[in-house]
């Protein structure tokens, strides 16, 4: 939300990876590498559809989401927007897929439904 303009303190980071055998075995491989140890996930999770891996403990949680239903990684990623952060280029989701995103986690996430649905409402203002 920060990338659109929204402020505010985040739980978490979403991060839609592409679920291919081959990219979960290198996503995996660099997650081992930033930890430092072995994660108590496998590559193996990491190439299954509709998973979603939580890495946390050292500030807000990074979710790796390994396919969202009904929006394909190849059309998110192809319409991407490219983001400068400190220099250096960062993807980010499209405002209509973040739109998509946040309309499902109002209508699944209950816990979550007052903030989905105020950052709907900023995106479709904006």
């Amino acid at each position: 939300m920060r990338f659109w303009g929204r402020r505010r303190q985040t739980e978490d980071v979403d991060l839609l990876a592409n679920n291919s055998p081959k990219n979960a075995e290198r996503l995996y491989e660099a997650i081992r590498i930033i930890l430092g140890y072995t994660p108590a996930f496998t590559a193996h999770s990491l190439a299954q559809p509709s998973k979603q891996v939580r890495l946390g403990a050292w500030g807000p949680d990074l979710d790796i989401l390994t396919s969202m239903k009904g929006l394909k990684f190849e059309v998110a990623y192809a319409r991407r927007e490219i983001i400068q952060e400190g220099g250096v280029p960062v993807s980010v989701i499209s405002k209509k897929h973040l739109l998509f995103i946040k309309r499902a986690e109002a209508r699944t996430a209950s816990n979550r439904l007052k903030k989905a649905t105020d950052d709907i409402e900023f995106l479709e203002s904006s």
